[in-house]
């Protein structure tokens, strides 16, 4: 049986780089959007999880 952590995939990635971009999210450092392989493979995008890591 596949542990069903690993079937979940990396959509997105956005990093806040203000000095760069000048784009900040508050205290927030990085913004992660996950989906499962199973609704990527049906183009379920309404499942998607957002996840936001903080600094």
């Amino acid at each position: 049986m596949v542990n069903s952590a690993l079937k979940w995939r990396l959509l997105l990635q956005i990093d806040s780089e203000e000095k760069k971009t000048g784009i900040m999210w508050g205290d927030v450092v990085r913004i992660y959007f996950w989906i499962h392989e199973d609704d990527l493979q049906a183009l379920r995008f309404d499942r998607v999880i957002c996840e936001m890591q903080c600094g």
